[in-house]
């Protein structure tokens, strides 16, 4: 009986170890870049992920661009750069890429913009920047390229916000940036820019800073730190949230994957890269992240590294303004956890008209565990509810699996979720 029972326990371990795992999201090697680098820029344009500039082994800064075809797994050549170029920005809008400033010879920051077409294989110049930065974050909001903080001659770290609209072809100095600094990343989620990490001239001075932009509204928001204080990081959005890779320090390189939520304002740890780097570029596509390039050692070192990333079952953020009908989402996290960071889990729904809307927990019995919302009347629209894994009598339900029941008016949805102790 002694031993049944140790294979039972051992299955188990097993079993929720794995579980365990994959709540972090999951790796993989796909084809190595071409030409090792560092210091890259990344952008992604009908599924061919386009990967340009950086600095090669030598410590020389390069010209090359090299686009990975996503669905054939295959690296091809492209029309180089005008110019040897580092720390560029990438940006995509309306089928065009961007490579925005970076540094030159002697780590010079420059104030070039370059256009690429893919249709013809070239690159153009376009409206230069207001002020020569390299090492800047970019993100793309609204068809517009915004181009944040940053190294400028004499200044090492500078809080410039400035927005390039490819319709006029022409630069606008936006809000500034709270705090100063070069070496973030950004990326953006509904419309709003998120800034992580960077930091302040030298590694010693790594940042944990979060901070978001609404360019709507003019308005800059802090928001939680990230747990990890790293510089030369990469992000990308995907499925709603946002996801921060990498990075350096004096002593070494992180492997550090990082997600926050921008609901629920939280962090979590997910699945470590393999190959700790910085310099790096990751861009979010068909539920995967690819985490190309990038220096396993601080400063001066190259890699081809190709990781790609696939982040746990999560819900997907799709624009209220393509959701015109009465939908039940997947719950976020799941499986959820007690124990995890997150103290509740959040069953989002959007209503195609008002109703008197019901939201009910069951076991898998059938019986109703917890009555979250009893016909309660709502607007049309996205509308989200939490569960903390209590019934009606709050008292903690088992680890198992459950159903989530929608009601609203006439109209019934069901999903399911897994609590995990």
């Amino acid at each position: 009986m002694s031993i049944i029972f140790l294979q039972i326990v051992i299955c188990l371990t097993f079993f929720f170890s794995s579980v365990c795992l994959f709540s972090q999201g999951t790796w993989q090697t796909k084809a190595p870049l071409p030409t090792p680098r560092s210091e890259v820029a990344a952008a992604e344009l009908d599924g061919k992920i386009y990967v340009f500039g950086g600095i090669v082994e030598t410590g020389a800064a390069t010209n090359v661009v090299e686009v990975y075809d996503i669905a054939q797994d295959r690296w091809t050549a492209a029309a180089p750069l005008p110019v040897a170029l580092h720390h560029i920005g990438a940006a995509t809008v309306n089928g065009k890429i961007y490579a925005v400033g970076g540094l030159g010879g002697g780590f010079v920051p420059v104030n070039t913009l370059f256009e690429y077409d893919p249709l013809t294989n070239q690159w153009s110049r376009k409206a230069d920047l207001p002020a020569a930065r390299g090492a800047m974050a970019i993100a793309v909001a609204d068809g517009k390229i915004y181009a944040l903080g940053g190294q400028k001659p004499g200044t090492v770290a500078t809080t410039d916000n400035t927005q390039y609209d490819p319709q006029t072809n022409s630069w606008q100095q936006w809000v500034q940036m709270p705090t100063p600094r070069e070496h973030a990343a950004a990326a953006t989620i509904d419309g709003k820019i998120y800034v992580a990490g960077g930091r302040q001239g030298f590694l010693a001075t790594n940042l944990r800073t979060l901070e978001v932009y609404d360019p709507a509204a003019f308005r800059w928001r802090s928001l939680p730190d990230m747990p990890t204080a790293r510089s030369g990081i990469a992000a990308t959005a995907l499925n709603g949230r946002l996801y921060i890779f990498g990075g350096e320090s004096s002593p070494r390189t992180f492997n550090e994957n990082e997600e926050f939520d921008p609901v629920m304002e939280t962090w979590r740890a997910m699945a470590p890269m393999p190959t700790a780097r910085h310099g790096l570029g990751a861009i979010g596509f068909g539920g995967k992240i690819y985490v190309i390039g990038g220096g396993p050692q601080p400063d001066l070192s190259v890699s081809n590294a190709h990781e790609v990333f696939t982040p746990p079952t999560t819900r997907v953020k799709e624009p209220a303004a393509t959701i015109q009908h009465f939908r039940l989402f997947q719950n976020y996290p799941n499986p959820w956890s007690r124990s995890s960071l997150f103290p509740q889990t959040v069953i989002r729904y959007h209503l195609s008209e008002a109703a008197k809307v019901s939201v009910s927990i069951y076991n898998t019995l059938g019986q109703r565990v917890r009555l979250l919302l009893a016909a309660h009347t709502q607007l049309a629209g996205e509308h989200s509810i939490n569960w903390d894994g209590h019934n009606d009598a709050e008292k903690a339900v088992r680890s198992g699996i459950y159903f989530y029941q929608l009601q609203a008016g006439r109209q019934t949805a069901w999903g399911k979720l897994a609590v995990m102790e």
